[in-house]
């Protein structure tokens, strides 16, 4: 089963117009790492960009800059497929394959494959 997930909060660090504090996963919360990834539903995932440029031709066309730089931060905004708990589960399979995927909910499931194949 993947681990449980506990968020902090933490001010933005990004400017905007609603005045959210933004969480930070627990698990995914390396002050090292080189992006982050911000859930549609404002959780920020701390992460090294090497592990998603190497599982995802769509995330190394994101994460790449000008001159062979990373973007500093990826907001997604589908409210349905880009939520913390999903993008949490595709972090899980991406950084440390885990074999509880049985005793994951139905639902958790299917937004894990919708969102897998979109970032495919």
């Amino acid at each position: 089963m993947p681990p449980k997930r506990k968020s902090g909060e933490v001010d933005s660090e990004t400017p905007r117009k609603e005045a959210k504090k933004r969480l930070v996963d627990e698990v995914y919360n390396d002050k090292e790492a080189d992006v982050v990834l911000v859930s549609s539903d404002n959780v920020a995932f701390q992460v090294h960009s090497f592990y998603l440029k190497a599982a995802s031709p769509v995330f190394r066309g994101m994460l790449q800059g000008g001159a062979g730089e990373s973007a500093a931060e990826v907001v997604f905004t589908d409210e349905k497929l880009e939520k913390a708990s999903t993008l949490g589960l595709l972090l899980d399979i991406i950084r440390k394959p885990f074999d509880g995927y049985d005793q994951l909910p139905y639902d958790d499931v299917c937004d894990l494959i919708r969102l897998a194949e979109k970032y495919s």
